[in-house]
């Protein structure tokens, strides 16, 4: 039986390679069909908790040395991608926020050209339910008038 090495498919794991504006590195790791979002912080602190996310993937990460081999791969990546990351829900930069179903909300007149990337799982429960019109048309029946009422 030909066997592939768990060598011969280190060149297609890293799916993408960003870097956020605070210097931390993030990769997109898997197959094609299937891949997950690492953080070298991550890899670092929790290496237990990455590589079972990684292994969820398809890609072996079982052995210390197919560990290594990813491990080694993720190291060599030299080019990364600027862009927000949002690791959890909340304020990515002062006017970008990403909900935890994972939308970005960002102004209609931002000129920062930059990419927002959701690391976390979204969760779908979160999912508005109508619009901001009818939240404060509904909000004006019980205190009219009132245009400190605002939200985004």
């Amino acid at each position: 039986m030909n066997r592939k090495s768990a060598a011969s498919v280190t060149p297609s794991i890293i799916r993408r390679a960003v870097e956020d504006d605070s210097g931390g590195r993030h990769f997109r790791v898997g197959t094609e069909a299937k891949s997950v979002w690492v953080s070298l912080h991550e890899l670092v602190h929790d290496e237990r908790r990455a590589m079972a996310k990684i292994g969820e993937t398809g890609i072996p990460a079982i052995t210390v040395k197919s560990k290594n081999i990813v491990k080694e791969a993720l190291e060599r990546q030299t080019e990364f991608d600027p862009a927000l990351v949002a690791t959890r829900p909340g304020w990515v930069r002062y006017n970008i926020y990403v909900h935890a179903n994972g939308d970005v909300q960002r102004p209609p007149d931002d000129d920062v050209d930059i990419e927002v990337i959701v690391t976390f799982q979204p969760d779908p429960g979160w999912s508005p339910i109508g619009t901001l019109q009818e939240w404060r048309k509904g909000l004006d029946r019980l205190i009219p008038g009132n245009q400190l009422v605002f939200c985004t």
